[in-house]
């Protein structure tokens, strides 16, 4: 008896993984573009509390840009911290400021990606992000 496996096995073999292959690849590459969303959400809501604590802990005005693809943070106008988004776009340039920990400049702002929208709202005067996602189910993040 001979060992090994014969030509039609293996063509058989690779043909069921190629089709398996094929079905899989392209849930992953989406299941790979929401993780990255949910990282540059997380990205924006941390720069928005570095901000935040800077400006409470070193007792200075700080700043919080936003733009198509960056995010970065100022402390009396020097660049201190910034970062890029992966998949995600804001529209317009956004600027909130704080003083002391209190937000002085406050506001909205949408962060997208494909058909999906979260609408950020930092309240003036108490500093809380908000954070709703399509038709208002708001979550409160501080």
């Amino acid at each position: 008896m001979k060992n090994g496996y014969t030509v039609v096995e293996l063509i058989v073999y690779l043909a069921l993984v190629s089709v398996f292959l094929s079905l899989m690849i392209p849930s992953f590459w989406r299941i790979n573009e929401e993780l990255m969303f949910k990282a540059d959400m997380e990205n924006v809501q941390h720069m928005i509390r570095y901000a935040r604590q800077v400006s409470l802990m070193k007792k200075m005005k700080s700043a919080i840009f936003l733009s198509d693809r960056r995010i970065y943070v100022t402390v009396n106008g020097k660049k201190v911290k910034e970062r890029s988004l992966s998949v995600s776009s804001i529209k317009g340039k956004r600027e909130f400021a704080f003083s002391k920990g209190i937000p002085y400049k406050s506001g909205k702002f949408f962060l997208s990606f494909k058909k999906e929208k979260f609408l950020f709202t930092l309240q003036p005067v108490t500093g809380t992000l908000k954070v709703d996602r399509g038709e208002g189910s708001g979550i409160t993040i501080w």
